[in-house]
């Protein structure tokens, strides 16, 4: 974690590195340390801030309200609190959500979005339910997992079977690392209402012509929780202009299994700045 001074906004967070501003937003239920390597590892050639949403466990409050304008509204605090105009934004699920969102309020200078969350399916009101009964299913796990999970995030076949919704192979985390993801999905604060605001009338993506700067788009292969397949059509669409690309034996959450996949993503994708993109 940064030794900066406290921020206003900013509660746990990671910094580090030099060079072109990078802004990394996880998704629903973890923390900046779901990114496992990949703050480290960017670090080494960006300027690199990695926040805990609010309303996430460690995370600053968010105030009653609808949630999504919310949430960007306080990443575009957090850019202004660091003195960043615009950033290179690098989202996964409902980070990437968030992520071009902030785009079209004209803070990106690139977009990454990986496995991003806000898709139309088409066949939306079943696949929302499909998403809200795992995140219930998982965060009942967790919760009862809690009292226990240092001990068993101990054992390797566990942390398997534990993660087996959200990565291949779940054994690739270390104990620490599983244990900490096991709390933050247990503790999310916001649970209940985000649980609640999935797939609601009106709440989506729209209006994606105004992202007027290169975008990536990441997705593993075998993502359980917002697979390409249902999923990916949507951004494909709404988003001719970007580039896709499928992580080989990787899951929702590719931090682990797939790390330098998504810093490639990454800088090729920043690489696209200012080299006269135009949107198709």
């Amino acid at each position: 974690m940064s030794d900066l001074p406290h921020y206003r906004t900013i509660a746990d967070h990671y910094r580090a590195g030099r060079g072109e501003p990078v802004l990394l937003i996880h998704g629903f239920t973890a923390t900046w340390r779901a990114w496992g390597e990949v703050p480290a590892r960017l670090a080494q050639e960006y300027d690199v801030l990695a926040v805990t949403l609010p309303g996430h466990t460690d995370g600053p409050e968010l105030p009653e309200g609808d949630s999504i304008p919310l949430l960007v509204d306080a990443l575009e605090a957090m850019l202004d609190e660091v003195g960043w105009t615009d950033a290179h934004l690098v989202g996964f699920s409902l980070g990437g959500w968030l992520s071009l969102e902030l785009a079209k309020r004209g803070r990106a200078r690139t977009v990454t979005a990986v496995a991003p969350g806000g898709a139309e399916t088409e066949h939306h009101d079943r696949e929302s339910r499909r998403i809200r009964w795992l995140f219930a299913r998982l965060h009942l796990g967790a919760r009862m997992m809690l009292p226990l999970a240092d001990d068993l995030c101990r054992r390797p076949r566990f942390r398997k079977l534990a993660m087996q919704d959200q990565m291949v192979d779940g054994s690739k985390l270390k104990p620490r690392e599983s244990a900490a993801m096991i709390r933050a999905f247990a503790t999310t604060p916001v649970f209940k209402r985000f649980l609640a605001e999935i797939g609601s009338s009106g709440a989506g993506l729209t209006e994606l012509d105004q992202v007027k700067v290169p975008v990536t788009v990441l997705w593993g292969e075998k993502d359980r929780v917002l697979p390409e397949r249902l999923h990916g059509s949507f951004f494909r669409r709404e988003l001719p202009h970007a580039t896709y690309r499928t992580m080989a034996n990787a899951g929702h959450v590719p931090f682990w299994e797939a790390t330098e996949a998504v810093v490639d993503g990454v800088r090729d994708t920043v690489s696209m700045a200012g080299a006269g993109f135009e949107p198709a």
